[in-house]
């Protein structure tokens, strides 16, 4: 499990400085695949990644995660991150800054030599429409896109 928690400490920091190199580290060099918050954002493969890191940090730039839980589970030869954080955007102005997102994460690693890296990626905001012990959102909240 120190191997776990180094990656979750790369992982962080990588989120912090926003280097795109930094964070694509984190990924295995193949066979991998993101699903992010955007409608757009589903990746395989390390090159569709690359370009989906890219074009979030010309969006949104650097920012922290504020994790309000994190837990790891060893799976057999993989493990799994499953946690929820507040993302507090750093280099937005005040007028493109929403404030901090409620964001959920799960990831799958795996080893790669004495370290762990990513092998699936998901992101999600909970849907503000949709009531607590709701199962699918108010219909009057609702917008397509």
């Amino acid at each position: 499990m120190e191997a776990i928690a180094d990656f979750l400490s790369r992982y962080d920091a990588a989120f912090a400085v926003g280097d795109v190199a930094d964070r694509l580290a984190l990924f295995a060099a193949d066979d991998v695949s993101v699903i992010g918050t955007g409608v757009d954002e589903v990746s395989r493969g390390r090159a569709a990644v690359e370009a989906i890191l890219t074009s979030e940090r010309a969006v949104s730039g650097r920012y922290r995660l504020d994790w309000l839980w994190r837990e790891t589970q060893a799976m057999g030869d993989s493990a799994s991150v499953l946690g929820e954080a507040y993302v507090l955007f750093r280099d937005l102005s005040p007028a493109r800054d929403p404030g901090p997102m409620r964001l959920r994460v799960s990831l799958v690693l795996v080893p790669a030599g004495d370290r762990w890296v990513i092998r699936h990626s998901h992101a999600s905001v909970p849907a503000l429409a949709q009531r607590q012990g709701g199962f699918v959102p108010d219909p009057a909240a609702v917008r397509l896109v």
